[in-house]
């Protein structure tokens, strides 16, 4: 199907929706028909199947009322006089079967024979039989068919199990007027069903001749119902058609009356003696006392509509059926879908060649501007694929432009980080060298002060020079105060001595002479302390003096060079300062152009971001228009394929020569757009 040209699906299409339409009104017309004919096949069976019910029933009615008439009917009391008179007079026995000889009653037969002939076809009754009261038959009115009956008996003969010994029985023993109704049975003997209604006569007068009173019993009279009569009544044909038909079943599932199709089968005797059971759905609900009608199989095995209803003859359930072939109802649709066949086909070919036409002046434009809608697609796809590569490259730049302006503003925050910190620094530098001006100007003058107290401490020297002298002379005192105390303790021991030598009187004078001699001995060891002390010191302080002087010396150099010096740092902290100060100010202003810049390269930034982001989306809407354009491209073949079918695509050949005129139905588009 892919492969056809769009020609040829529109003219699939229209053909197929012709067909469609055309199906479908058929199917709905012959559905609104089969409706309509069912329901008046319902209709028709319903009224033929009640017709045939009433006249049924009334049949049975009637034979039961003229069962009643002929039990105390004159008439049937002179057959029953007559007739067994001439039965006893020709010599035949009781109790016994006699082969009649019909001569004997042909006396009889003259004077009664057509009279009741003509009774029994205004009853609708085929055969009548009198039994006298000793079961004997004496009389048959269709002796012509059923001479075999004649003369039999019901008590001993051949007849004696079959369903007229046992009419003949009970209605023997049965009450007055009681008419007894015995179904069809199959009777070898005559090779006939035969259905009977019994009742027992009596006699309205005396016979005192034959020995007869008033109100005695004669006998049976047994009237046999007419099996052609019942197929009379079913056999009305109006509106039923070939295959129509009415019938009777009994509750034993037999038919009571012959089929109109098939009748050499399905008859009433041909069932009965072979026992050929109807048993239909319409049969079963028949039976069961219900009444309908539906689509169901007939008993010759044909799809039939049926009507089914109940009968209740003598107390038991019989069907009646009527119904016909659905094949015959539905002839007439037959023949209108053989008609709406044949103008469907009529259709397909007007409908085959219109949609040629349609499809001719609908898809040769169509295709032509699929042609140009194909070159169109084709140069859009080949943009959209330059557009994908240039936003793919503008969308690489600018990632990577973005990369080194985060890369700059990581510079950049490190270099502001940098000069902040130099800015601190400087501003410290300036804070230290002002300190440092201000402490070297402090220290030059602490320098100067120094110089000055080394000067101070060189004319100093000169006072320890004396003083070494002083302590030189102490030293000599203290050699001085050793004599004495020398002499002092010699003058005590000669005390002492001399206090000895006084005894008591000098005891006094001992003491204190001890005394003074310790004093004296204390005053030498402290001289002698003193003049080691004085050694000492003197030692100490001439080795002192001798390097503090040649320290001074250097000091005092030092001290000078150290002057010249600060002056030096002095004008060099000065300079300083004023570089630092410079620094600062340079520094605050780089901080300042820093910061600018840092706020330049964040707008820079987001400028880039932005880039970046239009960068993508750029990328994406060539990427959508790459993906559309190649939807389009796709859609072109797609409608090409639609239209030239898939084996059958234009080159570019064709294209191009169908161009100019492509051009025109393009031009007449736009005209009719604008």
């Amino acid at each position: 199907m892919k492969s056809l040209s769009l020609k040829a699906k529109i003219s699939y299409l229209v053909v197929a929706s012709c067909i469609i339409s055309a199906f479908a009104v058929f199917l709905i017309s012959t559905s609104i028909a089969r409706k309509e004919l069912v329901k008046a096949s319902q209709n028709q069976l319903e009224s033929i199947a009640s017709l045939a019910q009433n006249r049924i029933q009334q049949y049975f009615l009637q034979s039961k009322e003229f069962a009643e008439v002929l039990g105390e009917d004159r008439l049937v009391e002179g057959l029953f006089l007559a007739y067994e008179s001439a039965f006893f007079a020709a010599g035949y026995e009781i109790g016994e079967d006699n082969d009649i000889e019909l001569a004997d009653f042909a006396t009889q037969d003259e004077i009664y024979q057509e009279r009741v002939k003509g009774l029994l076809k205004n009853y609708g009754f085929h055969n009548l039989l009198l039994a006298n009261i000793d079961g004997q038959i004496i009389f048959s009115a269709n002796v012509s068919n059923e001479k075999q009956l004649l003369g039999k008996s019901l008590s001993d003969g051949s007849l004696a199990n079959s369903h007229l010994s046992e009419c003949f029985n009970e209605s023997m023993d049965g009450e007055k007027k009681e008419v007894r109704f015995y179904d069809f049975t199959y009777v070898p003997l005559i090779d006939r069903t035969k259905a009977i209604l019994c009742i027992k006569a009596f006699a309205e007068f005396e016979h005192l001749s034959e020995g007869i009173q008033a109100g005695d019993n004669l006998g049976v009279v047994i009237v046999e119902l007419s099996l052609n009569e019942i197929n009379q009544i079913l056999s009305n044909r109006a509106g039923m058609g070939d295959t129509g038909q009415s019938y009777l079943v009994a509750d034993d599932r037999l038919l009571r009356s012959d089929l109109f199709l098939n009748p050499e089968i399905f008859n009433s005797k041909n069932s009965i003696k072979n026992g050929l059971k109807i048993e239909t759905a319409s049969v079963e609900n028949a039976i069961a006392g219900n009444s309908g009608y539906h689509i169901t199989t007939g008993p010759l095995g044909e799809e039939v509509a049926s009507v089914y209803t109940s009968l209740n003859v003598f107390g038991k359930p019989w069907a009646l059926i009527s119904e016909k072939n659905t094949s015959e109802i539905f002839a007439p649709i037959n023949y209108m879908i053989t008609l709406s066949f044949i103008g469907i086909v009529i259709l397909v070919l007007i409908a085959l060649f219109a949609a040629n036409f349609v499809a001719k002046a609908f898809a040769d434009p169509l295709a032509q501007i699929v042609s140009q809608l194909s070159k169109y697609a084709k140069g859009l796809e080949t943009d959209s694929d330059g557009m994908r590569s240039s936003a793919e490259k503008l969308s690489e730049a600018v990632t990577e432009q973005s990369a080194v302006v985060e890369e700059t503003k990581a510079g950049l925050n490190r270099i502001m980080e940098g000069s902040i910190q130099n800015l601190e620094g400087a501003q410290k530098s300036q804070e230290i060298s002002e300190n440092v001006s201000s402490e070297t100007s402090s220290a030059h003058m602490q320098m100067q002060s120094l110089v000055e107290a080394m000067h101070e401490i060189k004319d100093s020297f000169d006072g320890i020079s004396k003083m070494v002298d002083i302590i030189q002379g102490v030293g000599d005192k203290t050699e001085v105060m050793n004599s004495i105390a020398f002499k002092t303790q010699m003058l005590s021991f000669n005390a002492s001595i001399e206090a000895a030598r006084a005894g008591a009187a000098g005891r006094g004078f001992a003491v204190v002479a001890q005394e003074v001699g310790q004093l004296a001995e204390m005053s030498s060891k402290a001289a002698t302390e003193i003049e080691e002390a004085i050694k000492q010191t003197l030692n100490q302080v001439e080795s002192l003096t001798s390097s503090s002087r040649s320290h001074v010396s250097r000091g005092e150099q030092l001290v000078s060079e150290t002057s010249m010096l600060l002056d030096r740092v002095v004008k060099g902290t000065a300079v300083v300062k004023e570089s630092s100060a410079d620094i600062f100010n340079s520094s605050t202003e780089q901080s300042d152009g820093v910061k600018e810049i840092n706020v330049a390269v964040d707008q820079i930034l987001i400028a880039v971001n932005a880039g970046e982001k239009e960068a993508v989306q750029a990328k994406e809407r060539s990427q959508q228009l790459a993906k559309q354009a190649s939807g389009l491209s796709a859609i072109s073949e797609a409608m090409q394929k639609l239209i030239y079918g898939g084996k059958n695509l234009p080159n570019e050949n064709n294209v191009s020569s169908n161009e100019p005129k492509e051009n025109k139905i393009l031009k007449k588009l736009k005209r009719k757009a604008g």
